[in-house]
């Protein structure tokens, strides 16, 4: 990532409604909401453009198997050894 700032949330918002197919590419976290572009799926898309777009907007964000991303998971497993996540 080339370190610029993400965009105000009405910029985003306004992008994603104009390339709402662009909503395949990302990632939102069910526990902090925090919404990223999946870096595994980027890398399928090759366009230079559109991925220097995408950057601009979010910041990569990997979720695990019930889209928890790393960060509440290291959080929710500091909380408790006991902690379970039903549905699992």
């Amino acid at each position: 990532m080339d370190g610029n700032p993400m965009k105000l949330e009405e910029e985003t918002t306004e992008w994603l409604s104009a390339y709402q197919g662009f909503k395949k590419y990302l990632n939102q976290c069910v526990v902090c909401q925090e919404i990223g572009y999946d870096p595994a799926k980027m890398l399928d898309k090759e366009e230079p453009y559109f991925q220097k777009r995408v950057k601009e907007f979010f910041y990569p964000l990997m979720v695990n198997e019930i889209d928890i991303c790393g960060n509440c998971v290291e959080r929710l497993s500091g909380e408790g050894k006991n902690l379970r996540i039903s549905g699992v």
